[in-house]
């Protein structure tokens, strides 16, 4: 059986490292993005891929601008977006409702609770 494969878009690899030990005990297929043009690139060639934990401030591309691109281009409409972020204003959190996107988790956030999030989308234990 497939494990569930999750895309992880940060700039930052000590973050991308985080996210990975979180989710370690979830047994998922980890791969990730350090922007938001790497992670278009990966959502558009990527098979298998359920869900995908995102930072808005990027280089390149940001959040925002990945679900905007990914929302005109029809890439990967399955894919579940959750935000991992320290921006939190109403209107960006709106934004990415609007397009999408399922949760958002504040930096910093415990590995709990980024587990207990992933897990309810995933369907997982």
């Amino acid at each position: 059986m497939l494990k569930d494969k999750v895309l992880v878009i940060d700039d930052s690899k000590s973050v991308r490292a985080a996210v990975r030990f979180a989710l370690k005990s979830l047994n998922l297929d980890i791969i990730d993005a350090e922007d938001g043009a790497k992670a278009l690139e990966l959502l558009s060639t990527e098979k298998h891929l359920k869900l995908a934990i995102c930072d808005v401030n990027m280089p390149n591309m940001n959040g925002i601008e990945l679900l905007e691109e990914r929302s005109k281009r029809k890439i990967a409409p399955n894919v579940i977006f959750l935000m991992l972020t320290t921006a939190n204003t109403r209107d960006l959190v709106t934004k990415a409702v609007q397009l999408g996107v399922k949760a958002w988790i504040i930096k910093p956030f415990t590995p709990e609770q980024l587990r207990n999030t992933v897990a309810k989308f995933l369907k997982v234990e």
